[in-house]
């Protein structure tokens, strides 16, 4: 997978302190291959897989099957921003945390990336010793921590809403990753996920991934195809539409097959079925595609409401696709704020211990050839 780091000339901070910084603190986004791009040429789905710092109204803009699970008003950024108050979304693909002085001063963190959530007692400038949440995430090799305080006395949703939609989101994975040889067939009949329905059952669907083709049959729904086994029902694959870049009918030397490109762990791959007779083979083609595009439009990304009795939340301006005004994203005069939330993480041992004549101390050297006054100076 080839990967570039994140744009940042439009952020706050771009120039001196983001070139110093440029060689530890990256967030990748694969290019090249696809990844996370609809067959039918919708933007790339990013929003689950990257951090992204003070982003533009268009990237805070919630995407087509996005939707606003729950909105937490006086939520302080302790680690970057304390002392400013603020507001944290909470959508089905990431957290969207949003200065109210201003609106550029913002952060928006894929579940994905998440890869712990705890609560741990801080120190907040406004309200001192408190509660807070612990963030722990990944992006490519690079580490960071996010840690948000609740300014409402008492409050506890903070740590419960962030913590199950992170859990739910862990455990609907079928909904945008390929499964091999999953729980997902019982008894020649497929195990139906939330929102999801069975448009058709194909059987005779020979699955070309070996060298003498498996028989088996093959689930189409709304929201994925299933191969599964005619012998062994465990032998099976689950690819979701997410997970798709092209469905085409190939030549192959079983003869005429249906090809489907998809992407997994970063690599691209394809999976052949083979089914006998051609005019069978081109209807089900035609319907996995048909089905693709409309999924397209309007994706299930597997999250709904946290509660059946839950009104759903009202969108606000900032985060709609609404052309306006965009006062308070201008840019902000502030050092690059990706080294507030940065851990120097991936080191084996400790760095080489070196003489500062600026402090007059013996120190661990600064990692990449950075010095003691870059260190200090996003504080």
């Amino acid at each position: 997978m080839t990967v570039r780091p994140i744009d940042l000339s439009g952020a706050p901070g771009h120039g001196h302190a983001e070139k110093k910084l440029s060689s530890i603190l990256q967030i990748f986004i694969p290019v090249g291959d696809h990844r996370f791009e609809y067959h039918s040429g919708s933007a790339m789905l990013w929003q689950d897989k990257d951090i992204r710092l003070d982003c533009s109204k268009e990237q805070l803009k919630l995407r087509n099957g996005e939707s606003l699970l729950d909105k937490l008003d006086s939520i302080e950024d302790t680690k970057a921003n304390t002392g400013e108050r603020g507001t944290l979304y909470v959508s089905n693909l990431r957290l969207i945390w949003i200065s109210s002085q201003l609106a550029r001063v913002n952060i928006s963190l894929g579940y994905n990336c998440i890869s712990n959530v705890s609560i741990r007692s801080t120190v907040s400038k406004l309200r001192g010793h408190v509660e807070s949440l612990y963030i722990y995430a990944k992006c490519a090799t690079a580490r960071f921590e996010f840690i948000f305080s609740s300014l409402i006395p008492g409050s506890v949703r903070l740590y419960a809403v962030v913590n199950s939609v992170f859990r739910a989101y862990d455990s609907s994975r079928l909904y945008r990753e390929i499964k091999l040889r999953g729980a997902v067939v019982e008894g020649s009949s497929l195990k139906l996920l939330p929102d999801e329905q069975l448009v058709e059952q194909v059987e005779g669907v020979f699955n070309l991934t070996s060298d003498t083709g498996v028989l088996g049959g093959l689930f189409i729904t709304n929201v994925r195809i299933v191969w599964y086994s005619a012998l062994n029902d465990n032998y099976n694959i689950s690819v979701p539409f997410l997970a798709m870049k092209t469905i085409r009918a190939n030549q192959t030397k079983y003869g005429a097959a249906m090809v489907i490109e998809s992407f997994t762990d970063g690599s691209t791959c394809n999976l052949g079925f083979r089914i006998d007779p051609p005019e069978k083979l081109q209807s089900t083609l035609k319907k996995i595609q048909n089905l693709h595009t409309l999924f397209s439009k309007s994706p299930i990304f597997g999250l709904r409401e946290l509660r059946a009795d839950q009104a759903p939340q009202a969108v606000p301006e900032v985060l709609k696709d609404t052309p306006g005004s965009t006062t308070g994203f201008e840019a902000v005069p502030k050092v690059d704020a990706l080294a507030m939330y940065y851990i120097d993480g991936g080191n084996k041992q400790d760095r080489k211990i070196v003489f500062s004549k600026e402090i007059g101390l013996a120190i661990e050297e600064p990692p990449n050839g950075m010095t003691l006054a870059d260190l200090w100076n996003p504080l």
